[in-house]
């Protein structure tokens, strides 16, 4: 989704940040290539906000609420709890198989 950065509102466009929620650990391995797809994809930096899985309802909707769009990447659901959030949310949503490989 990073190379469709240059499609954005110039708001978005001129400075890109995603929020990642999952990453075990700020800084490992994960995040670094994380990093290093999106700003490939984005041909420019990305600011990646990487934080692990919380289970504090209210911290997780605050920051969903403040966001302009989620994405549910999964390679193990269809739809899950993640969309459901982000349109009790009501923050448009992109659904996408991630493919091994």
């Amino acid at each position: 989704m990073a190379h469709e950065i240059s499609g954005l509102a110039p708001k978005l466009r001129d400075n890109p940040h995603m929020r990642v929620i999952g990453i075990a650990q700020a800084g490992n391995d994960e995040e670094r290539q994380l990093r290093q797809l999106a700003e490939e994809k984005a041909s420019r930096v990305v600011t990646i906000l990487a934080q692990p899985f919380t289970k504090n309802r209210d911290e997780l909707f605050d920051q969903l609420g403040r966001a302009n769009l989620a994405l549910m990447l999964s390679w193990h659901e269809g739809f899950g709890l993640t969309g459901w959030e982000a349109i009790a949310a009501q923050v448009p949503l992109i659904i996408t198989p991630l493919r091994k490989g």
